[in-house]
Formats: C-alpha cells, sequence, structure tokens
C-alpha cells in the first residue's frame, strides 16, 4: 500500500529542506538477506526514487506532530530524514510495520527492540526545528484537503 508523503532532509545548518513529494512503500530490498527499505518514489519526476532507506534495529524512529510526520537518524545516508504523510492513517500503517521489522530484527540479531535510549547529540535541538515544519505540512495539509488535494 503507498501513502503520500513529503521528504525532508536535515540540512547543515540545521533546516529541514523540501526534496519533494511522492509516495512512500517497504520493498524487499535485493541485497540484503529478509531487509526491508523505505522506498519514496517522486510524484513529480517520472518515479524517480526520492528516498530509499534500509529499516535498521539500530536506528531511533521517532512519530512527532500530530501523528503525521516519522524522523531517523540514517547512518547509511549520513543524514536526518523526515517523512510527513498526508493522512495520518498512512502515517500509522507505515509506522506499524518499521516497529515490527525493527522488533523482529532485534529478536534475531539481539538488538534493543524499542529504539529507545540516549539521543544522539543535537537530537532535542533538531527536534525543536522540527515543530516549525510541523506547523507549515499541518498548514499545507489542510490547504490541500480544502482544495480536493489527493488522497493517501
Amino acid at each position: 500500500m503507498q501513502h503520500r508523503v513529503k521528504v525532508y532532509n536535515l540540512a547543515q545548518d540545521g533546516s529541514w529542506e523540501d526534496q519533494g513529494v511522492g509516495h512512500v512503500i517497504l520493498q524487499d530490498s535485493a541485497t540484503e538477506g529478509g531487509a526491508r527499505n523505505l522506498l519514496v518514489v517522486s510524484e513529480a519526476d517520472g518515479g524517480s526514487p526520492l528516498l530509499l532507506s534500509r529499516v535498521l534495529p539500530s536506528n531511533t524512529y521517532q512519530r512527532q506532530g500530530e501523528g503525521t510526520i516519522i524522523t531517523w537518524s540514517d547512518p547509511e545516508l549520513r543524514n536526518d530524514v523526515a517523512i510527513s504523510f498526508q493522512h495520518e492513517e498512512g502515517c500509522e500503517h507505515i509506522w506499524n510495520e518499521i516497529q515490527a521489522l525493527r522488533g523482529e530484527a532485534a529478536a534475531a540479531y539481539g538488538a534493543p527492540e524499542n529504539g529507545e535510549g540516549s539521543q544522539p547529540q543535537g537530537q532535542q535541538g533538531r527536534q525543536q526545528q522540527m515543530q516549525g515544519m510541523i506547523d507549515e505540512v499541518a498548514m499545507e495539509r489542510d490547504a490541500s484537503d480544502n482544495q480536493g488535494g489527493a488522497t493517501g
């Protein structure tokens, strides 16, 4: 099942840079045995990938805002990433899938499955900066919904 999202990467100045709008799916990895990837395919660029991120048990995934944003630090991309869902149901679906995958991997490899623990240095500051993005996304989503925007 695909869900409409906006992808953001954290810039060096601490601001969130809009990478584009697309549809997110969980995809089996062709190279990693049993691994799954979060894949976001662009709406605008003929289906080119906006994001390909392996779901790792060691990542600290966080649900933010009014339940429509998932953030994490991706060690393979060497960046903080956020995906903002058009609809809360889509976020809930992907969030549950990520948590299930992390639980399976944690059981298989002995990693902590809850992803809790000490936050990376600067994480609290990034969370505060995220609030501005959350407010902006909520306004965009409300405007889109009021204009009969696409569904997710």
